[in-house]
């Protein structure tokens, strides 16, 4: 059990710095024995974009090695200010690689023109290495953006970082909780480089920027389909770590002994499958309720669930948290779009409708519009973050996380 929380912890951190209808229904079926439980058939798109990104993929990796290059994953408080974007190999400049990667740009472009798909694992033994490929894609996307930016090409610039995020929520489509959180670091890649494109956009160009952010947006997978492809998922891996009780020491502690190790079993046989359609059932009930009001996912004595319920425990934050930063960021580009029409800043978010924006986008912490502050002669957007408090504007220092006090900003200052 140690081994795979500490390969989760790993997994969780190194990704967020950087099942439609079916699942739905399987979750809402009822009770069912392991031995009878059966997961959802999923259909796939043909042709489907995840093969166009394998192909890619391994494009990519085939360049990489006819120059010697690959590339050691720092933890991510290692990483310089220059270093989130910097890909390829390290001996030639910016410039050379991104034309070095023309042919994988093409199967890029190719792959977000179609539907998307990923399949899910079939158990906690498969680590898809692929996974970090599409990071890895979209750590170019951004170099490309910042290459492209220093041409003056601003429009081009913030073409290929819009890429980056349009891949993110392709990613998102695995529906299970590893896929999510890939498509939560590519798409933290792709907005970055968004953030020193809009400052240089033109009028035309923002608008171009936000109506395609506002059409990716509706790609966003809702987060209930994710927890239920994630149900399927341990549900198939339990199912077959029962069938398979030689596969338990990959699961529990090293130190364990055979007969330790039986009497887990035997647990886990006695109650873990009722423990299992409890977590899921109370975790969409709270999923139901306002951000605010959800609380805590409570911690579990069952065995089995004390392997799941870590990967779980923080994922209603990071998905409030990556819907308001692409909506701060729409309302962004429209007070650029105000700002260049009217040579001012707009007094408040209302002077933003209709001509700029159909509607304010809604703060999912607080399920109600996001706000604006523009009291001290800048324009301040923000959300109220995880306190779910109004701060007018006041920054949360550091890192988003479930105790951070202050406001999620965006800030557009005067024009010089």
């Amino acid at each position: 059990m140690e081994r795979y929380l500490g390969f989760a912890a790993a997994v969780v951190c190194l990704l967020t710095a950087c099942t439609r209808s079916g699942h739905a229904q399987a979750a809402q079926a009822g009770p069912q024995s392991w031995e009878t439980w059966q997961p959802p058939v999923v259909t796939y798109p043909n042709p489907n974009a995840y093969d166009t990104y394998l192909q890619a993929i391994a494009a990519k990796a085939k360049v990489d090695r006819a120059h010697g290059h690959s590339r050691p994953i720092p933890p991510p408080d290692a990483l310089t200010p220059q270093q989130w974007w910097d890909e390829g190999p390290t001996d030639l400049p910016p410039e050379e690689r991104v034309n070095l990667y023309a042919p994988i740009s093409d199967l890029i472009a190719q792959a977000l023109t179609r539907p998307c798909r990923l399949p899910a694992p079939q158990s906690y033994d498969e680590l898809f290495p692929y996974y970090i490929g599409f990071r890895e894609m979209a750590r170019f996307l951004a170099m490309r953006a910042h290459v492209t930016a220093a041409k003056g090409d601003y429009d081009g610039a913030a073409a290929s970082a819009l890429d980056a995020i349009a891949m993110a929520q392709q990613v998102a489509t695995s529906r299970w909780l590893l896929g999510y959180l890939v498509g939560v670091g590519c798409e933290d890649l792709g907005r970055r480089a968004l953030d020193e494109v809009i400052p240089g956009l033109d009028r035309a160009g923002c608008e171009k920027a936000l109506r395609r952010l506002e059409a990716i947006d509706k790609m966003r997978v809702p987060l209930l389909e994710t927890i239920g492809g994630e149900e399927v998922f341990s549900r198939r891996v339990f199912k077959d770590l029962m069938a398979h009780p030689e596969k338990l020491p990959w699961f529990s502690d090293d130190t364990m002994s055979q007969d330790a190790q039986a009497l887990l079993m035997a647990k886990m046989r006695a109650g873990s499958w009722q423990a299992i359609d409890a977590f899921w059932q109370d975790l969409r009930a709270r999923l139901a309720k306002p951000y605010g009001e959800r609380g805590d996912i409570p911690k579990p004595t069952d065995p089995y669930l004390k392997i799941v319920e870590p990967v779980m425990s923080s994922i209603w934050l990071r998905d409030a948290e990556l819907r308001a930063q692409s909506a701060l960021r729409q309302v962004w580009l429209a007070v650029r779009c105000y700002q260049i029409d009217k040579r001012r800043l707009p007094a408040s978010l209302q002077d933003l409708l209709p001509d700029y924006l159909v509607a304010i986008p809604t703060d999912p912490f607080s399920g109600k519009p996001l706000l604006a502050n523009a009291a001290t002669g800048a324009f301040v957007i923000y959300s109220v973050g995880p306190d779910c408090r109004d701060d007018g504007g006041s920054p949360i220092q550091g890192n988003v996380t479930s105790k951070s006090t202050g406001d999620i900003i965006r800030t557009v200052q005067p024009a010089p």
